[in-house]
């Protein structure tokens, strides 16, 4: 059986820096943006000669998750998303394997608010790497 790993691509449009300074909306004070990081993968990835003979695999690619309440509650149809994408990582983890989760962007409203991505978003991505494995 071929080892099963998980690794999230995040769009570079939805790359953030984990530690950046934002202007606030109210007289340009600064505001915190201090956004928690992903996970890595609970499951390292590996080599690529270990995956050099690998010809069959699958893989998932979802996107547009951003939400009406970004940084106040978790994302509830991003919730759902991601319920339905780990258990067809479980359902297929002997026949065609899910190798990696490509999320194509629009991940939160605002990227600008550390608070969006770490309140609605990261928790969610942690699952995947920590779940997907």
């Amino acid at each position: 059986m071929m080892t099963r790993y998980l690794a999230l691509a995040i769009a570079s449009a939805s790359l953030v820096p984990s530690v950046a300074t934002a202007q606030g909306a109210s007289g340009g004070a600064a505001v915190d943006t201090t956004v928690v990081a992903t996970r890595p993968p609970k499951v390292p990835l590996p080599s690529e000669a270990a995956t050099a003979g690998v010809t069959k695999f699958s893989f998932i690619m979802y996107g547009d998750t951003r939400g009406r309440h970004d940084g106040e509650v978790l994302q509830p149809e991003h919730r759902m998303v991601v319920e339905s994408m780990l258990a067809t990582i479980k359902a297929a983890a002997t026949a065609d394997p899910i190798r990696f989760v490509v999320q194509s962007g629009d991940a939160v409203q605002n990227g600008a608010f550390a608070k969006q991505w770490s309140v609605s978003y990261l928790p969610l991505i942690d699952r995947l790497t920590q779940e997907g494995t």
